[in-house]
């Protein structure tokens, strides 16, 4: 890949891959990312979501060309379009060969966080089934990927970080490095107590699959 070209694809317009079932804040956040200059790639809820409130968002199954499917708590996100815009290494000729080819975009900020799992079991009453659908299988998976990729990726987990993100944006353009690997550490701890939750809740279930039809 030429100099030339690397200028021009570092020059492009950046976007955010949104997947959170906790919205706080999130409007915040998208208007301040819009005005830098942030497109939208969101998946259906959160979409429809950031439309309403005047934020153009494309849905995850329009740019994948993929509805989602096996619905309520199906596939959404996990497609090799969404997943490439989050490997994608623009330092990378062969990654932008394929960035190219395949219609992929890179994501410069990917702002996930998980269905709500511990607050599921943690209710006085609930069926088992409601703790199966409420464990998030394709958050976690796009969370750890965006977090490997700190390099060139940066994943916000938690509401609490956003403002810190976007006065590090409006101050220099870009999320610093010493940012990124944080946010990456926070990231997998994340993932880690969500699926210690999981494993503490199955593990003293007694639930078996009479109740998840």
């Amino acid at each position: 890949m030429s100099k030339g070209n690397f200028q021009n694809l570092k020059k492009r317009s950046k976007t955010a891959l949104v997947s959170v079932s906790d919205k706080s804040g999130l409007l915040s956040l998208a208007k301040g990312l819009r005005k830098l200059g942030f497109s939208f790639i969101a998946s259906g809820r959160n979409a429809d979501y950031l439309k309403e409130h005047g934020i153009p968002a494309l849905k995850t199954s329009r740019f994948t060309g993929w509805p989602p499917i096996m619905n309520p708590q199906g596939v959404k996100t996990i497609h090799p379009k969404i997943y490439g815009g989050i490997f994608v290494n623009l330092n990378k000729g062969d990654h932008v060969a394929d960035m190219k080819k395949y219609g992929i975009i890179p994501f410069d900020l990917v702002i996930c966080n998980f269905y709500p799992f511990e607050r599921t079991i943690a209710r006085k009453k609930f069926m088992h089934k409601d703790a199966i659908r409420n464990l998030d299988i394709g958050g976690p998976s796009m969370v750890r990927a965006a977090a490997k990729h700190y390099a060139q990726r940066t994943t916000i987990v938690d509401p609490k970080d956003y403002h810190k993100v976007l006065s590090e944006l409006r101050k220099t353009g870009e999320v610093c490095i010493n940012t990124r690997k944080s946010l990456s550490i926070k990231a997998f701890k994340r993932c880690i107590e969500y699926d210690k939750a999981i494993v503490n809740y199955l593990e003293t279930s007694k639930n078996g699959m009479q109740d998840l039809s």
